[in-house]
């Protein structure tokens, strides 16, 4: 039986609330999951994980700071302090490196740039977005917001120039009706791997964005998005 393990980390000042699913005692924990922005939390993911613990795969999950049960405020917040924090939570594994990392919209550019650094061999990122260099920097306000507006001001993120090493896994799983993410995006994910040992990119028909609470509605994608996980993780 999973063992559900909730406890919190400190960064900068904010305490992260965090959760451990611990499938087989005494070893290692190997997936971190990276939310996305918006609304969103740990919590979103939990019917993935759940899975790979009922297969015998441990993971962590965590709020980024100004969502979710940790503290502090969006409007604080930036990309370099998720990419802090992220690398925050990867203490909590082996080498301080997870052997998986699953990450959604804007948690996949911060996943894009700690595989850069660190021995990740598999990357699942579901509705991947990236952010030129010109935002790492920025509050989550409405400068962010107009900088990110700009026609193609991603075209130079530092998610697809940390790929061009990464020799794990890497599947990108996206919705065929995502109005957030541009597909030249998606594109660039995949090639600016050309190292990886296996890479593709898996369209769900009809789905949007919120691809994580169409899966949940909708059991066949549901099925075939684990299937490949599994394919990949096992």
């Amino acid at each position: 039986m999973t063992k559900v393990e909730d406890f919190s980390f400190v960064v900068d000042g904010n305490t992260l609330a965090a959760t451990r699913l611990i499938a087989v005692p005494d070893k290692p924990v190997s997936v971190l999951s990276l939310h996305g922005a918006g609304k969103a939390s740990r919590k979103r993911i939990m019917y993935v994980l759940d899975v790979l613990a009922s297969q015998g795969l441990s993971s962590m999950c965590f709020d980024f700071s100004g969502h979710g049960d940790s503290t502090g405020l969006l409007s604080g917040s930036s990309l370099q302090t998720r990419l802090a924090e992220a690398n925050a939570a990867c203490e909590f594994f082996s080498d301080a490196c997870p052997d998986t990392i699953i990450a959604s919209s804007m948690g996949a550019h911060v996943a894009a740039q700690l595989a850069s650094v660190k021995a990740i061999k598999n990357l699942i990122l579901f509705c991947p977005a990236a952010y030129g260099k010109g935002s790492e920097d920025l509050k989550f306000d409405d400068t962010f917001s107009a900088f990110i507006r700009k026609p193609g001001s991603y075209s130079d993120s530092l998610a697809f120039s940390s790929l061009g090493e990464f020799r794990g896994n890497l599947l990108v799983v996206v919705g065929s009706e995502d109005a957030v993410i541009p597909e030249e995006v998606v594109s660039t994910y995949y090639d600016c791997a050309p190292h990886a040992r296996h890479r593709e990119v898996l369209r769900i028909p009809h789905a949007g964005h919120q691809i994580h609470t169409w899966l949940e509605d909708h059991p066949d994608d549901r099925g075939q998005v684990l299937a490949r996980l599994q394919a990949l993780l096992f």
